[in-house]
């Protein structure tokens, strides 16, 4: 018994000597495989591979041990040459690395009374879809969907016809290859419609000025932005079915109009009026008499 135990430690000893069979490094296949898999080259520095235990890259003369394969245990041989690290990346053939998963991240919302644009990020290149509904359950007979299948990092859906002052709910979609990645569901609420102006300008200052024989200068003061005409006539009511005499679609509060083409020493009656852009009128009148 103690024979066959001291033989079994003896392959043991061995094994560790000579390092793992068919997990050699590159050197000792030779040099035609400097650059193979193992990714073992004459330049290589196993005391700056990190793959290693700091114990192990530190000890005395580990190069030299590793070039002729003695010295590593059966498990660092398989972590050096086994086909390099385990890990959930995948590499290109340009050595960049691929992510394994796609994500969706900095999701933005610019809304509108009837619009809204939707954006987010993905970290692969993938295309964009969004499903909607005002109903937070996103039921599929209830959704609309808008998509693109252009394939990119930056995403932007525009939505259109949705109603004022209402709350959607969205959940994003995008997919690169066979991956896909799915946003919980967010929400978004549009803009109310304004509220419609129904106030009349006031019209709080009047006055004629520069009166001679045949021309009078009619100014006036409204409190929100309007535009002005003015009407002159030697009758009261003043006619207004006609074209003004002077006029000015300029939305203003300072209102400046000149009636021309008068007659000296007649009494004029006059008839103003300012809209603003609501088309809500305020109007005024009075009378001058010419020089």
């Amino acid at each position: 018994m103690i024979k066959k135990i001291s033989l079994l430690l003896s392959v043991l000893l061995l094994v560790a000597a000579i390092g793992w069979p068919g997990y050699q490094p590159a050197q000792a296949q030779g040099k035609s495989n400097a650059n193979s898999n193992n990714n073992i080259n004459d330049n290589y520095n196993y005391q700056e591979d990190e793959r290693l235990p700091r114990g192990l890259r530190t000890a005395p003369g580990i190069e030299k041990r590793v070039e002729n394969g003695k010295g590593l245990p059966f498990g660092w041989w398989l972590k050096l040459f086994g086909g390099g690290n385990n890990n959930n990346n995948n590499n290109d053939n340009n050595g960049t690395t691929t992510p394994a998963i796609l994500t969706i991240s900095g999701i933005t919302e610019t809304v509108g009374t009837s619009t809204a644009t939707i954006n987010w990020h993905t970290n692969l290149n993938a295309t964009s879809e969004i499903s909607y509904s005002t109903s937070s359950t996103l039921v599929a007979t209830s959704s609309v969907v808008a998509s693109s299948s252009a394939l990119v990092s930056n995403h932007a859906i525009a939505l259109s016809g949705l109603l004022p002052d209402t709350t959607y709910y969205y959940r994003l979609t995008s997919t690169a290859g066979s991956k896909t990645a799915t946003s919980s569901i967010n929400q978004f609420t549009t803009d109310a419609l304004p509220i419609p102006d129904t106030n009349a300008p006031n019209i709080i200052f009047t006055i004629v000025t520069g009166i001679d024989e045949d021309s009078a200068r009619l100014v006036w003061v409204t409190n929100e932005a309007a535009d002005s005409k003015l009407w002159v006539s030697t009758s009261s009511p003043v006619n207004i079915s006609g074209a003004p005499n002077a006029s000015s679609t300029n939305l203003t509060y300072y209102h400046d109009l000149t009636a021309t083409g008068l007659a000296s020493t007649t009494t004029y009656y006059y008839f103003l009026s300012s809209a603003d852009a609501a088309l809500n009128l305020a109007t005024t009148s009075g009378s001058f008499i010419t020089d």
